[in-house]
């Protein structure tokens, strides 16, 4: 499982995106695509980026457009984020890395959403990993 608390060393393409009605996003989630809004990433998704921000739209409808006072969530589109990813090593190094969920990256592409690139190892846990995504 990712850890949420994402440390960027670069990041871009920040923007507002509408939210999904009913649903609560927290910052660093993957965030997917469902009928043009936001929401926590479901394997299968189309890759949005990652919340720079946490939203609680339950009881909201689909999210009005690109302000933070109208249910919208603040994304980077791209960039390098260091997160841990199941079972990753230093050979992994330029592996292309998936989402199985909104907080979980893994090597494993069957059912699951490309998010980007293992770019590089990163001190702390075995599994530390620098991810380079793109979701412009």
């Amino acid at each position: 499982m990712a850890t949420r608390l994402y440390d960027f060393q670069e990041k871009g393409g920040r923007r507002w995106l509408p939210v999904k009605a009913n649903v609560v996003i927290k910052k660093g989630e993957f965030l997917g695509n469902d009928g043009g809004y936001a929401r926590p990433l479901v394997a299968g998704d189309e890759f949005l980026g990652i919340a720079e921000t946490d939203i609680d739209n339950t009881g909201g409808i689909n999210g009005t457009y690109e302000t933070k006072d109208s249910a919208g969530v603040l994304v980077a589109s791209y960039g390098i984020v260091k997160i841990d990813i199941a079972a990753s090593t230093f050979a992994n190094l330029h592996d292309p890395v998936y989402a199985s969920g909104a907080n979980t990256a893994v090597l494993v592409a069957t059912s699951n959403t490309l998010i980007g690139k293992y770019f590089n190892k990163a001190d702390g846990a075995a599994t530390a990993a620098w991810l380079s995504f793109d979701a412009r």
